[in-house]
């Protein structure tokens, strides 16, 4: 009777490992974003080289990605606030990396979802956007879910080709699964 008692225990124990584990992520980050020579897409435009650091629910966090902006389709939309206008994102980041101690999320952000509000008369911006994450390296590895992230910032200067320069911040809640 006992060796049975063991062996259905260690089947439960087992059985409940496989199961997915949902845990919260937060994070709050700051950056720089500054035009680079990469263009990600073949159309002439470089991309912007972003780097950021912070801290997260599981700790401190760091990490760069790419963004594309296509500044020649800025207008006004219904979903900027009045005096800005959006800028659309062509391209943001494929995939970027959250170093997270010993272990890398891996976050896949969706383009389509992106709203980019700048105000051309002060450089202010407010900036959202929704993804999923891709998996990662260590305790990340296999990781899905979903995140969003919702920031602002200012524009610091332009480079002659029109370009910016400047600093943000960013608050990002999601839920990562891990496998």
């Amino acid at each position: 009777m006992r060796r049975k008692l063991v062996i259905a225990l260690a089947v439960c124990v087992l059985a409940g490992s496989a199961d997915a584990q949902e845990r919260r992520y937060r994070d709050q980050i700051m950056g720089t974003a500054a035009p680079s020579v990469f263009d990600t897409n073949g159309d002439g435009v470089p991309a912007h080289y972003v780097t950021f650091q912070g801290t997260s629910n599981y700790g401190p966090v760091h990490g760069a990605f790419l963004v594309e902006y296509d500044f020649l389709k800025m207008a006004p939309h219904a979903d900027c606030p009045a005096g800005t206008v959006k800028v659309p994102i062509v391209v943001s980041a494929s995939t970027r990396a959250v170093t997270v101690q010993d272990s890398q999320l891996f976050l896949k952000d969706e383009s389509e979802s992106a709203r980019f509000c700048l105000n051309a008369q002060t450089g202010s911006f407010t900036m959202s956007l929704k993804g999923a994450f891709a998996g990662g390296t260590g305790r990340f590895q296999g990781a899905g879910g979903t995140y969003q992230y919702r920031g602002g910032g200012q524009v610091l200067v332009m480079d002659k080709a029109g370009l910016p320069f400047g600093g943000f911040s960013v608050s990002t809640e999601g839920v990562v699964v891990l496998p």
